[in-house]
């Protein structure tokens, strides 16, 4: 069922395709957002498919406008996680000019309804560790958590959407319906340095790591300088999730610097 978002005209409106002519616009909306590379590509053929076979497609419209759409697959975990199904959400696009309008909650929100009416309730993703805004987002917009980091995730950098960076990921697992669990208060966290890929340990069982809170920025991370950030970020993230940590929000502490925080046993 679609749902009818906002008050003021032109209201947002989300759900799924009703036509080929609505899996062309997503990927015309693909091509604006993300921009074409070699052997990238998102075809109306492609969603269609998924849109039949267990995947989810879904739109989000502004009177007639295509201003957002999320797509994702159904996939089975491994066996040590007991062969669990869940959606694999491969695509959030949003319009430029919607973007901070709450159209990609609205999205994922519908994402989860879809998901969880065919009887799945976990969704994952993969993310840029060092963009604090989409941390944020994940974290604690949504309600996510992670505890899983991916280093070249989609292999060699691009040099169009990577930058030539590092295609470092971190893997979201967003159960479904959110489940109450230990977000601890930020209000008593301890000063936190303004250097990235910093690390720091409460007495309580958490931990925080600095990352930028605009990235990538190349007039303050050069290349050189900025992969070896990433590596350092890496390196800690690693760490912490192979010693029980799982991160559970992502926070801007001061102008330049956003830090994540990350909690023991959130999964026990």
């Amino acid at each position: 069922m679609e749902k009818l978002l906002g008050s003021s005209p032109p209201a947002l409106n989300v759900g799924p395709p009703k036509g080929p002519e609505d899996l062309a616009a997503f990927s015309t909306l693909y091509r604006e957002v993300f921009g074409t590379l070699p052997g990238d590509s998102l075809t109306p053929r492609l969603l269609a498919a998924l849109h039949a076979n267990s995947g989810l497609v879904i739109g989000a419209w502004e009177g007639r406008r295509p201003v957002g759409f999320v797509y994702s697959f159904l996939a089975r975990a491994p066996a040590d996680e007991g062969h669990r199904l869940y959606q694999y959400s491969q695509v959030a696009a949003v319009a430029a000019d919607r973007r901070g309008a709450g159209v990609g909650r609205a999205l994922k929100q519908a994402q989860a309804d879809a998901a969880l009416s065919c009887g799945v309730d976990l969704i994952r993703w993969a993310f840029d560790p060092m963009r604090a805004a989409n941390a944020h987002f994940n974290l604690d917009v949504l309600g996510a958590t992670t505890g899983r980091y991916a280093p070249g995730y989609y292999g060699d950098a691009a040099a169009g959407r990577d930058q030539g960076l590092a295609t470092d990921r971190l893997i979201v697992d967003w159960d479904l319906p959110a489940r109450p669990r230990d977000q601890r208060s930020w209000s008593d966290a301890p000063e936190l340095p303004a250097l990235a890929g910093q690390v720091m340990h409460g007495t309580d069982g958490r931990a925080f790591l600095t990352v930028p809170d605009s990235w990538p920025d190349p007039a303050l991370f050069p290349p050189v300088e900025a992969r070896r950030l990433q590596e350092k970020v890496g390196r800690a993230l690693s760490d912490l999730f192979a010693a029980g940590f799982t991160a559970v929000s992502c926070r801007r502490i001061r102008p330049g610097t956003a830090a994540y925080l990350l909690v023991e046993d959130v999964r026990r």
